[in-house]
């Protein structure tokens, strides 16, 4: 059945009817397939839910909010904003708003496609507020990207005798001298839907040149089931929808409560140091008991650089309330999911070391060297690491490395011109390297290896 439908304007109504013949196309409204209202309202819902997630990510306006349960039901609103937004783009007002970058189309083809015969215009086809009457209409172009282009020589005429000759200097001939005017996507309507705007398209133009390409999509016969699949995707991505919005919830909940586990920690507040245990075991208990069913919590908790940053979030708390050991092993394991990440290797050579462990601190910081010739904080690490007297030699073995990577040994040109270092300091980088330099507040590097 066509998804064709005539517009009752006064009030709005949509009635489906049977596949039309041309004569009789009257203000025809064409919707767009159900399935691709599906894929398009829950691509444009993931956009608008990450949009939620990073404004609650960089903000602590909910803190007091358990923000677990909440996950479902925000991906829904994602879902009616997004159906919003939509419906406004594809509107008149939509399609005025955006008229200096989509020439008055619509920015997304969402549930209105075309409209044929509008009656308060001349007789011809409406995408979005662009019109074009049927006489206008000189050639039509399937791509291979499913568009479908409307050619017309009404501004340069028809072609010359010459148009199709070999030029002297291509291998190729001249393309048709037609221009387009209009481009819009042809498969998101209804097979019955495509063939009745081309066949409209060649009652008023019996002249009418189509492409091999749109030829062929014309004759072809609709196989039974395809809508039913594409159906079923669609139902599969609104339940990836919806575990992502329950995931990513209890993610931000998790790193909530570590956070709060390191803060109270911290506090100069015995009262709120008595909440530091509380906030890790509530993080603990979403970490270790994700939802079964759940594909998105699954590879949020064990797979990639979202893991390793939640696993180093986690040793930070744990550090904060006196388990070292656990955390130099949560460490561990972030820079497992993560290895190629240098700055994991310091922070767990910084654990290691104020650990007591020297040895395998140094071995990470080998490692960071190894991974990052060009690098001068890992290097700084091991200086600080070092007995006072060892320093001068590795300064300089340090420094040669640092020419055969990264400054060269020849002059550059034009004068003036520098190679410069541009790593990254964050504050416990520069505690760490400057009071073992320093010999500030009594630290001394013998006293690291005990």
């Amino acid at each position: 059945m066509s998804v064709a439908s005539t517009a009752n304007e006064s009030e709005g109504n949509i009635e489906s009817s049977a596949p039309l013949d041309p004569v009789s196309v009257s203000n025809l409204y064409l919707r767009t397939t159900i399935a691709h209202q599906g894929y398009t309202l829950i691509g444009i819902s993931f956009i608008v839910f990450e949009c939620g997630f990073l404004i609650l990510y960089s903000n602590q306006f909910w803190f007091n909010a358990d923000l677990v349960w909440l996950g479902v039901p925000a991906a829904i609103m994602a879902m009616a904003i997004a159906h919003l937004l939509l419906t406004w783009a594809e509107s008149e007002s939509g399609c005025n708003f955006f008229a200096p970058i989509w020439r008055r189309r619509p920015p997304f083809v969402y549930r209105q496609w075309l409209r044929l015969n509008e009656a308060d215009l001349e007789p011809g086809l409406s995408f979005g507020q662009r019109h074009v009457v049927w006489q206008a209409i000189d050639q039509v172009e399937l791509t291979l990207w499913g568009n479908l282009r409307i050619l017309s020589r009404a501004l340069c005429g028809a072609d010359s005798t010459k148009a199709y000759e070999k030029p002297k200097f291509f291998s190729f001939s001249r393309a048709t001298s037609a221009e387009e005017i209009l481009k819009f996507p042809f498969a998101v309507g209804m097979l019955a839907d495509q063939k009745l705007v081309v066949d409209t398209m060649r009652h008023y133009n019996p002249a009418l040149k189509l492409n091999d390409r749109l030829t062929k999509r014309i004759d072809a016969k609709e196989v039974k089931g395809t809508v039913y699949v594409q159906q079923l995707g669609v139902i599969f991505l609104f339940v990836v929808l919806m575990d992502v919005g329950l995931s990513m919830f209890s993610y931000l909940e998790m790193l909530k409560n570590y956070y709060l586990c390191e803060s109270a920690s911290i506090s100069d507040q015995a009262a709120e140091q008595n909440k530091a245990p509380r906030y890790f075991e509530r993080a603990e208990s979403l970490r270790e008991h994700p939802l079964p069913v759940s594909w998105v919590s699954t590879k949020i908790m064990r797979e990639g650089k979202v893991a390793s940053g939640l696993f180093q979030t986690r040793a930070e708390a744990l550090w904060a309330i006196g388990r070292k050991d656990e955390a130099i092993s949560s460490m561990r394991k972030s820079l497992e999911l993560s290895p190629n990440s240098f700055r994991l290797n310091l922070r767990l050579a910084r654990l290691l070391a104020l650990s007591g462990h020297k040895k395998e601190a140094i071995s990470q910081l080998n490692e960071a060297m190894k991974n990052h010739e060009s690098a001068l904080l890992p290097r700084l690490y091991m200086l600080a690491l070092h007995p006072v007297e060892a320093r001068p030699r590795f300064y300089k073995m340090y420094l040669r490395d640092l020419d055969d990577e990264l400054f060269g040994n020849d002059l550059m040109w034009p004068p003036g011109s520098h190679v410069f270092l541009q790593d990254v300091f964050y504050r416990d980088d520069l505690t760490f390297i400057l009071d073992r330099l320093l010999h500030s507040d009594g630290l001394d590097s013998d006293a690291i290896s005990r």
